[in-house]
């Protein structure tokens, strides 16, 4: 009726069905008002919105839509129409953590442009978990064949608490505990990030971390504990007096009887996927294995078809044989190497055994072997190999320590028994320290983060797992990247991840303008890694290694924004070439004197023996003998770290620096930082503050310039 008339001649009511058809927004019931409004959407042709049945069919489709999982590979059926198999117990709830919730709200927040980045739902939502609006709460696992399950709820409204509430169900990952989807009827509820939704996440997170999907044995006993109201109690009797309810069900069913409706038989389940449960032929097996592995000897043969079986499978062809020789495709191990040369030349000298041992070095390593290693070690830290041959080879992660203790005269520091226990991984850092911990956590979701961030920028790209890569000029050489990079415009690439501990939820601009930071930060706002930084060492090995020729430095954080650093670092060759110069004077003249004389090895085992009074012979390159005496009393002392003073030794991909008393790993980065540790200025041994007594305000920790002594060392200064 509206339609027709000029927007001037209709009525104030009319004017309201005007706006109402446009979807245009009035709060006044002024005529006046109401025509402005009119006048302009009639100059604009504002189109007649659309109506409520397009609308629902987009809210259906949407909502379809988050069924579909895995790139439509997988369909789930609407929660709403499975009437049967849900579940009051949270018993089979799926490990889902807080950390997956906040991944997906980021992601759903990401998806939809939301700029509080998800922040206000997830507050609200909370509130609405800790006010008790979730109730209801079931669980259906859909199928055993099914990675997924649902968890469905009843949310209250917020505010208007007597009207209707919200059905609110959640697609879960029953092994990862990652949250796929969510869906809620309120207006929002198509994000799947509401505050109905994150309420019910947050009631799932809860109850996961009392416990609740434990199995009875898992958990303290409750027999103390009285009986809930309102509940029967079965008081005790004999066992004759008991009721025992059989199950019901025929063995003796036929498979017409399984067509026919009624009571069926306990045989007919059948456990099996859907895809083995379809009946095989004799055509179906590998007859021809069977025929090879019986020398054609086996009845089931003769009821095969005669083409599928030689008439002379039983009689071996003599006279063609093929001899097979067994080659080894992977090199012996630096110690191996070394205890060999030691027990065919005795009393060789230290020169003469390291030119014996670079030399077996080279002649061990070809490109097969360097190959084989690498896919061997593609799980690095979980790989034997991966350790084994890491054992007497500098790697990148220690490459900058070995080269700081070369001087431009090819001289080597006195100290050096730290760097030489992480080589040989005398002392592994302890599997739970917490930046050790926080880095292996974080590591996978770092890589996928920055894996989405690099396919819009690059050209068929793809990240790829790698192992350990022994450089095959070098053998003493290694490096293991967190993963390898390829793309059809950059070619061939190294990626290191790094996620620390310390700065953890700390955005990328605050981590660098602190003053302990690997990043700089320059006057023109520039974010980079410091040259000078064992960081840059290591990536520049990696390349060298490798053999490529850029690597991507990546840092993660899990700040809400500014969170992650990305940088394209290209080879350095003269600075690549002047490290591996003086690690190569490091290992001729360190490396090698330990694989001789094992002097730190025996050193650390006294260490951990806990002899106060045992005298060691220790010696540096091109020093004198000296004798250290380990004094310290662990005995009677409660440590830092270690309060029951056993030792715990866990490999560790990244050897830490340790402390001798405790077997701990000192503070992050102690080479660098000089935090709640301090080092003897004379056998280069790292202690606690609290294991040597020290708390932090002597002069001698002020000053850097002050020596100090262990008490191993007092009195030989």
């Amino acid at each position: 009726m509206t339609e027709n008339k000029n927007v001037k001649d209709l009525k104030r009511d009319e004017l309201g069905v005007f706006l109402r058809d446009r979807g245009i927004p009035y709060a006044s019931r002024n005529k006046e008002d109401r025509l402005v409004l009119a006048s302009i959407a009639e100059k604009r042709n504002v189109p007649l919105k659309s109506s409520v049945d397009d609308d629902l069919k987009t809210i259906i489709e949407e909502r379809k839509k988050k069924m579909v999982l895995e790139d439509g590979l997988i369909k789930l059926p609407d929660p709403v129409k499975m009437l049967a198999g849900w579940e009051k117990t949270f018993i089979n709830f799926p490990n889902t953590s807080t950390t997956d919730v906040e991944d997906y709200i980021k992601l759903c927040a990401e998806n939809h442009n939301v700029q509080t980045k998800g922040i206000k739902s997830t507050k609200e939502g909370e509130s609405l978990y800790l006010s008790g609006h979730v109730t209801g709460v079931e669980y259906h696992r859909i199928s055993p064949n099914i990675s997924y399950c649902y968890i469905k709820a009843i949310v209250a409204r917020q505010k208007a608490q007597t009207q209707a509430p919200y059905s609110v169900w959640i697609i879960l990952h029953k092994r990862t505990g990652k949250v796929e989807n969510a869906y809620c009827n309120c207006p929002a509820g198509l994000r799947g990030h509401c505050k109905h939704c994150v309420s019910l996440l947050h009631f799932i997170v809860r109850q996961i971390e009392a416990g609740c999907n434990k199995a009875c044995t898992s958990k303290p006993q409750e027999w103390h504990k009285p009986h809930a109201q309102g509940k029967r109690v079965t008081q005790p009797d004999f066992v004759r007096n008991l009721v025992v309810k059989k199950v019901t069900g025929r063995f003796d069913t036929t498979p017409e009887d399984l067509k026919k409706k009624g009571n069926k038989s306990r045989l007919a389940f059948d456990p099996r996927a859907v895809c083995y449960r379809k009946e095989k032929t004799l055509l179906d097996f590998d007859l021809k294995k069977l025929e090879d592995i019986t020398n054609g000897n086996c009845g089931v043969l003769l009821y095969s078809p005669r083409s599928n079986i030689e008439k002379n499978a039983g009689h071996p062809d003599i006279e063609n044989i093929q001899i097979e020789e067994e080659v080894e495709t992977i090199s012996k191990t630096i110690p191996v190497l070394a205890n060999e040369i030691i027990e065919a030349k005795q009393n060789i000298n230290q020169c003469d055994f390291g030119e014996e041992l670079l030399l077996n070095l080279d002649n061990s390593i070809t490109d097969e072997t360097v190959d084989y290693v690498v896919r061997k070690t593609c799980k690095q830290s979980s790989s034997k190999i991966w350790f084994d041959h890491r054992i007497g080879r500098i790697t990148a992660s220690v490459a900058n320590e070995c080269s700081k203790k070369v001087n431009e005269k090819d001289e080597v520091s006195e100290k050096n028994n730290s760097v030489v226990a992480k080589i040989f991984n005398y002392k592994s850092a302890p599997a739970y320290v917490k930046s050790l911990k926080w880095g292996r956590e974080r590591e996978l979701p770092a890589i996928k983060e920055y894996e989405k961030n690099a396919k819009g920028k690059h050209k068929d790209f793809n990240v790829q797992s790698t192992g350990l890569h022994i450089c095959k000029e070098n053998p003493w050489l290694a490096a293991t990247p967190d993963s390898l990079i390829i793309c059809d415009c950059c070619g061939l690439g190294c990626l290191e991840i790094k996620n620390p501990e310390k700065y953890k939820n700390d955005t990328i601009q605050q981590m660098a303008t602190s003053d302990q930071s690997y990043l700089n930060y320059s006057d023109n706002k520039q974010i980079s890694l410091d040259k000078k930084h064992q960081y840059y060492t290591q990536v520049q090995i990696q390349m060298y290694a490798t053999n490529t020729k850029y690597a991507d430095f990546v840092v993660k954080t899990v700040a809400a924004d500014d969170n992650i650093f990305i940088q394209r670092i290209a080879y350095d060759e003269i600075f690549t070439m002047n490290v591996i110069h003086k690690c190569k004077v490091f290992f001729t003249k360190v490396i090698v004197q330990e694989l001789l004389t094992h002097k730190v090895k025996l050193y650390y085992e006294k260490l951990q023996n806990n002899e106060q009074n045992s005298d060691q012979v220790f010696t540096n390159s091109n020093l004198e003998i000296n004798e250290v005496v380990q004094e310290v009393d662990t005995g009677s002392a409660t440590t830092c770290m270690n309060e029951d003073n056993t030792d715990i030794h866990v490999p560790s991909s990244n050897p830490a620096v340790v402390c001798p008393i405790c077997s701990c790993e000192c503070k992050d980065e102690p080479l660098t930082l000089n935090e709640e540790s301090i080092c003897c200025s004379k056998c280069d041994f790292w202690f606690h503050y609290p294991c040597v007594g020290i708390k932090g305000n002597e002069n001698v920790v002020r000053s850097k310039y002050r020596n100090w002594f262990c008490k191993s060392c007092k009195g030989k200064k």
